[in-house]
């Protein structure tokens, strides 16, 4: 008998997504697994609409907007399975998605999470994610964003992180490090989690053989929009505090300080106040998270199987030249 999975849709108002998602579910070749719709606050009849057309869905309904992070806690919390399965409800499956989900993580027992190739659905062919690398400014960039698919995507590998629109984790590693941080709310969580599965001595896995198509930036937007640029530069903050030794996080901090700088200039010259304001506002919102950043980092760094090197050998971390030449291709994809 296959492993028993819980498969955990997070939704928050987009119910004309749940369709698509949920049809594709129901054509998976992997059988033993159950589906539940966490929705998190929807007002758009989200739940109904699920409960009314997939009977077989369990409904885990939060009548305040908690986040993404919190949201899939209390959700994990509430299953009974040995593999959780984390998919946006703007996603549709390829039938073998989960199956080889499974496959990849039984066949490497180190690894805690494994994550899977993540196309645009109005662009088919094209790569959302491929995994990420990991980047001393604490965010983290997709593999192969806006590329066309092509075999050198097409090969199991070790990654720094996962994007959270498709991945499955082992529970009770899941459980262990304390699941996603509730802090962030939404945005670089998954990043976060990632990062603290390798610190523990576990391994993150991208898999290219499961493949969900995923509508980029239907919740928040694509790229520089006032809420996605808030809660990137707060949370990227929070993640370099905890997970990076002290060396480290000295140079870590000089590299968000000359980012942090550079767009404030740009955002100047643009006129762009709203993502202005949403940037100074996203660094001054760290503050307050500062206790409980640091009781994170105590345990964390206190618990930790391999040090920051680690990260540049295995070539988990991007180099800055690497960030910034990422930085600037993506950049001209959206002008």
């Amino acid at each position: 008998m296959p492993t028993q999975v819980a498969v955990i849709v997070s939704n928050h108002n987009c119910k004309k997504c749940l369709r698509d998602c949920f049809d594709s579910l129901l054509r998976q070749t992997y059988k033993n697994f159950e589906i539940y719709l966490l929705d998190i606050a929807s007002s758009d009849g989200s739940a109904e609409f699920v409960s009314g057309l997939f009977p077989a869905v369990k409904i885990i309904a939060l009548k305040t907007n908690c986040g993404f992070a919190k949201g899939y806690n209390l959700a994990v919390s509430s299953v009974e399975a040995e593999y959780i399965a984390f998919l946006n409800s703007d996603t549709k499956t390829e039938p073998l998605w989960l199956e080889k989900l499974v496959q990849s993580i039984e066949q490497n027992p180190g690894a805690a999470i494994v994550g899977s190739k993540i196309y645009f659905l109005n662009q088919p062919g094209v790569i959302n994610s491929c995994g990420k690398k990991l980047t001393y400014s604490g965010t983290g960039f997709d593999i192969g964003y806006g590329l066309k698919n092509g075999a050198n995507f097409d090969e199991p590998k070790e990654v720094g992180g996962l994007c959270g629109a498709s991945m499955l984790a082992r529970k009770t590693v899941f459980q262990k490090l304390g699941g996603f941080d509730e802090d962030y709310f939404l945005l670089c969580e998954d990043t976060d989690l990632c990062w603290r599965i390798w610190l523990a001595g576990y391994r993150v896995i991208y898999q290219p053989l499961s493949i969900v198509g995923h509508e980029f930036g239907s919740a928040i937007g694509k790229r520089d929009t006032p809420m996605r640029i808030f809660y990137t530069q707060r949370n990227a903050l929070i993640t370099v505090f905890k997970n990076f030794a002290g060396p480290q996080l000295a140079f870590s901090l000089a590299v968000i300080t000359a980012y942090t700088a550079i767009r404030i200039l740009f955002y100047l010259a643009a006129r762009q106040r709203k993502n202005l304001r949403a940037l100074l506002a996203g660094t001054g919102a760290f503050f307050p998270q500062w206790g409980s950043t640091l009781a994170k980092r105590r345990v964390i760094q206190a618990n930790r199987k391999v040090n920051d090197a680690f990260f540049s050998q295995k070539g988990l971390m991007a180099s800055l030249k690497e960030s910034l030449q990422e930085y600037f291709r993506v950049n001209r994809l959206f002008t």
